[in-house]
């Protein structure tokens, strides 16, 4: 079995077993009744395998809806989609999960941002912010039928979907009444699931990703969760700013290379080195390497420091700072502030940025980004 298939088949499982599986608007880091969707429940219901182009192990597939809706022939959903629509709205009914994914394939939508916009809503409609008129009291956690209906509103830009389709951040800030402490966020990207009260390096990567909270400008979850190379503790901010720092230059170097992520868990830095030491016939040193990783996140910060993002922007969800994990494995856990600030101001100096302002030391005309 691949490494990208076996990754497939526990991830839900991992997440629940360590609380940090976001739950109802990460309310929680455990769901009840997760077992119901388990990766393996996704599996069983494969019809067959899909691979990229000239992919030799096909870790994606093709699922069919047996009971209710046998009609449905649909991509297999990843992690992030079962947990966006899953755990995160309260639901643990696989089909449902499924059908989800199916309509955002058809409408061009992401799923991560679409089942955080939606299960923000959820809470709103919890606390009685929203009401009818604004289509608030239409969603409740765990209600299917009202998930399925609000993403066709939002793919058809109808109704209360039309307002729902801007997004988690321009949601909370259109609604008010302090709703920007739920609304699961950063740089206006909804975050994707991993929790990072329950493992700190995730909450300074998610903080300081270049495009807003994501998953895959860099992951701490081998090391934090895995403990791939080798074991950390997940709750200690120590040696976290020096972690995130080279993963996220390994990371700039694999979309360099337009490399499937899953790689990262088999192929290291040498194994790079000596791939395109061969194909160029000259020698690629791993240093070489990682001084491109560095010159390509040093660019990408410049960029985001020309339109205006300062070191303001390198943070989370105030319930990530403020609400501890209420059960499970991570109970009790929250992201402190002040730690926080010192493992961000730890990590600019590593990355060679000036840790008051963020910004890189040299001379940005030399880049010519614009302007």
């Amino acid at each position: 079995m691949s490494i990208a298939i076996a990754f497939f088949g526990f991830t839900v499982n991992v997440m629940q077993n360590m609380g940090v599986l976001p739950t109802r608007n990460w309310q929680d880091c455990v769901f009840a009744g997760a077992e119901k969707i388990f990766s393996n429940v996704f599996l069983e219901r494969k019809a067959r395998s899909t691979a990229c182009f000239r992919c030799p192990i096909g870790c994606g597939g093709i699922v069919k809806i047996t009971d209710e809706k046998p009609n449905i022939v649909a991509r297999r959903p990843e992690y992030e989609t079962i947990y966006a629509f899953g755990s995160n709205c309260g639901i643990n009914d696989p089909d449902t999960i499924i059908e989800a994914n199916n309509l955002c394939e058809e409408f061009g939508m992401d799923t991560i941002s679409c089942g955080l916009t939606i299960s923000f809503v959820m809470e709103c409609s919890e606390k009685e912010i929203l009401d009818g008129r604004s289509g608030g009291a239409c969603l409740r956690f765990g209600d299917p039928e009202g998930l399925l209906e609000t993403i066709r509103l939002i793919g058809n830009q109808e109704g209360y979907g039309k307002l729902l389709g801007r997004g988690t951040k321009r949601l909370a800030e259109e609604i008010g009444k302090e709703t920007d402490r739920f609304a699961i966020c950063v740089k206006g990207l909804e975050l994707p699931g991993y929790d990072p009260r329950g493992m700190k390096g995730m909450a300074l990567l998610y903080a300081t990703s270049d495009r807003g909270g994501c998953h895959v400008r860099g992951s701490t979850l081998r090391a934090e969760l895995l403990g791939m190379p080798v074991p950390v503790d997940r709750f200690a901010y120590e040696g976290k700013a020096r972690l995130v720092t080279e993963l996220q230059r390994h990371y700039a170097l694999m979309n360099v290379y337009s490399e499937c992520l899953f790689a990262g868990f088999a192929l290291t830095i040498d194994d790079y080195s000596a791939a395109l030491s061969a194909l160029f016939e000259k020698s690629v040193t791993p240093i070489d390497l990682l001084s491109t990783g560095k010159r390509v996140w040093d660019v990408t910060r410049l960029f985001n420091c020309r339109e205006g993002f300062s070191t303001e922007d390198d943070t989370l969800p105030k319930r990530l700072f403020e609400d501890p994990v209420p059960s499970g494995p991570s109970k009790g856990q929250v992201v402190d502030k002040g730690s926080f600030e010192s493992m961000k101001k730890e990590y600019y100096g590593y990355q060679g940025w000036d840790t008051n302002t963020g910004i890189p030391f040299f001379d940005i005309s030399s880049y010519k980004i614009g302007k």
